[in-house]
């Protein structure tokens, strides 16, 4: 499915690069991008986010203010953090053609509140989506240091001077539909405690983007038009291209190994939980539920490398699991299991393997 919102995406992108006569050469630039070929290999919401939110402003640049709400509004479903990305829409349009805003806004609020109602009723929070993701601690200034800084470097190397190009372009009002919404996004994110690491610096370059994944076909517009302009540039496209599709092959290789090892521990968690009211785990186990297989609640144990949970916050669970998967990526989860955990609660062990991956799942035995 993420194949096909992949391919829908790379449609639109082509559409937009006719709006402003860019050479659809440049098209290959979201094609074979690295971040979204390994994205696009799984069943996360980063492709049908990227396409919604790309066509929702297609939409826009098309005068179909009504049509683009109900859009872009969808995507909140797919994602609540796609919000942000909206926000800097909005911001646009209300400096921009604020007599239409009337338009867009209706589409708009039908899925915010659906999405506040399901966050408030099922997630336990209106802001829960931001506060629990796979792993992710939330907001802070401090945080700026290190993903803002990955962030800068990553948009800057692995399309060259892509993310320096995007700011030297912000004073073009030609493109504010698409710098205020990739501009909000990533100060936004720059705060916010998540990056997919790899286990190298080539791995977390690509793996990293994933919530940039949505403003990339942003980012890649304004770049196409500054390359577009370039003596050469289709020659170092065609060239660069090639490289990219040798990369690209990898990324897929090392994918279908990836996604059968997390397979086999997902297979292993799912069989043996069916009765679980909440699963308490690390980062690595959390990245394996989705709704798609069979909805699981869950929360993660650590963050910031210090427990993150109390005893009596689960009282009112009846059926409690604790599961770990080792992985260099988690700083002090694996002492925190075995040195904190398993002496908070009483358990029965379930299941321990070692490969794949080493993963241990134990039963919680209520004593209070």
């Amino acid at each position: 499915m993420n194949f096909l919102f992949f391919i829908l995406s790379f449609i639109v992108f082509c559409l937009l690069l006719k709006e402003y006569n860019i050479s659809p050469i440049f098209s290959l630039l979201l094609l074979l991008h690295p971040s979204v070929i390994l994205y696009s290999r799984t069943l996360m919401s980063d492709i049908p986010s990227m396409f919604f939110i790309l066509y929702g402003i297609y939409l826009i640049l098309k005068e179909k203010k009504f049509l683009s709400g109900l859009v872009l509004g969808f995507s909140l479903l797919l994602r609540f953090s796609n919000a942000v990305i909206i926000s800097g829409v909005l911001l646009y349009l209300f400096f921009n053609d604020r007599k239409n805003l009337h338009r867009f806004l209706p589409g708009i609020f039908i899925f915010i509140l659906i999405q506040s109602f399901y966050n408030i009723f099922v997630m336990e929070g209106l802001f829960a989506p931001f506060l629990l993701p796979t792993g992710a601690g939330g907001l802070s200034i401090i945080y700026i240091k290190d993903i803002g800084l990955y962030y800068f470097i990553s948009l800057n190397i692995l399309y060259p001077l892509m993310l320096l190009v995007f700011i030297l372009n912000l004073k073009n009002r030609e493109y504010f539909l698409y710098t205020f919404p990739a501009l909000i996004t990533l100060f936004f994110f720059s705060f916010y405690y998540y990056i997919d690491k790899g286990n190298s610096f080539i791995e977390t370059l690509v793996k990293g983007q994933r919530f940039m994944i949505p403003i990339i076909p942003l980012l890649l517009l304004i770049y196409s038009n500054s390359l577009n302009k370039l003596r050469y540039s289709k020659s170092m496209i065609l060239l660069a291209s090639f490289f990219l599709l040798i990369f690209d092959g990898g990324i897929n290789y090392k994918m279908y190994s990836f996604q059968k090892e997390k397979g086999i521990l997902k297979d292993i968690i799912y069989e043996n939980t069916k009765d679980a009211d909440i699963i308490i785990c690390n980062g690595e186990v959390c990245k394996l539920f989705n709704p798609f297989f069979g909805s699981k609640r869950w929360i993660n144990y650590v963050f910031d490398g210090k427990l993150s949970i109390k005893k009596e916050d689960f009282k009112k669970f009846n059926n409690i699991y604790l599961c770990f998967i080792e992985s260099s990526k988690e700083k002090n989860a694996k002492e925190i299991f075995f040195d904190t955990l398993l002496t908070m609660f009483n358990t029965e062990k379930i299941i321990e393997i070692q490969k794949p991956s080493y993963l241990i799942l134990v039963k919680v035995i209520k004593d209070w």
